[in-house]
């Protein structure tokens, strides 16, 4: 978005129904196949409120990401601090099952799918996102978790557990 000037109500929801409707077309028709005016079309938007607000389509698909991945952080959290001073297994089944819930939704594993095709992008637009959003990674959780741990086996190897749960 513009972080020139302070969007108004009626902007902000425009540009949230450009968003809901950009992304039921990824789901459907998928990201490459998804043009500008079919979201247009359907949300009764303008070019310039895309070029305005996201700077492009891809700006718009990176937009959704970080809607998406927000959501999913917020979700995982809540549902560790459920049980903030629990066990490593409480702690470790609790996020466990919030992923459960997140990927075991079709939208997600679809949404996935277009993440991974962005994976090859030449121009690396997936790698930058992701380098500038580290903060929103739900492995954040653990990597608290692992530090406040009496445990000095778990804190030396914080960043090894990390990346085991980097990878599921």
């Amino acid at each position: 978005m513009n972080s020139n000037r302070i969007p108004s109500q009626k902007v902000l929801a425009r540009q949230e129904k450009i968003k809901a409707v950009a992304l039921e077309l990824f789901l459907t028709k998928g990201y490459q196949e998804t043009s500008l005016s079919d979201i247009i079309k359907l949300s009764g938007g303008s070019y310039s409120n895309i070029y305005d607000g996201f700077k492009s389509k891809e700006g718009l698909f990176f937009e959704i990401l970080d809607d998406i991945c927000k959501k999913h952080f917020h979700l995982i959290y809540s549902k560790t601090q459920e049980i903030e001073n629990g066990t490593l297994k409480e702690i470790l089944t609790s996020f466990g099952l919030a992923f459960i819930e997140i990927f075991n939704q079709p939208e997600a594993v679809a949404f996935g799918k277009i993440i991974y095709s962005q994976v090859y992008d030449k121009d690396r637009h997936l790698a930058n996102w992701i380098e500038n959003n580290q903060q929103n990674f739900s492995y954040n959780i653990l990597m608290d978790f692992f530090k406040q741990q009496n445990n000095s086996y778990m804190k030396k190897m914080q960043k090894n557990l990390l990346f085991f749960f980097a990878l599921c």
